[in-house]
């Protein structure tokens, strides 16, 4: 859930390692250094929330990330993930990062 969130993602890409051409690779040892939340930290409702979004969420499929932005299911998992951490609302985020040109493989201007 935490990596497929818009935070996680911005995580994520800031450990990738840079290719030719629109690609990004993810190498293992850089992907063990990235930040998760740890579950052990949460309180019981918090987990709950999460718990109960994977649950419904597990058998969907993620569109690319290119799509991100009108993708149900990121956001369902961006809304659990601002209500079980207190967050406010992560759309402005997704937004952003979905237009970010490794996303999006478009230059910005």
């Amino acid at each position: 859930m935490w990596l497929n969130s818009a935070l996680g993602l911005i995580l994520m890409l800031s450990y990738r390692v840079p290719t030719e051409g629109p690609w990004i690779q993810f190498k293992k040892p850089s992907l063990n250094i990235v930040p998760v939340v740890n579950p052990t930290t949460l309180k019981p409702p918090q987990k709950a929330v999460l718990v109960k979004a994977y649950d419904s969420l597990c058998g969907e499929k993620l569109r690319p990330l290119s799509e991100m932005r009108e993708d149900p299911v990121r956001v369902q998992i961006d809304a659990a993930v601002e209500k079980a951490l207190g967050f406010p609302a992560l759309g402005f985020v997704r937004d952003m990062l979905a237009v970010e040109p490794i996303i999006s493989a478009k230059p910005l201007y």
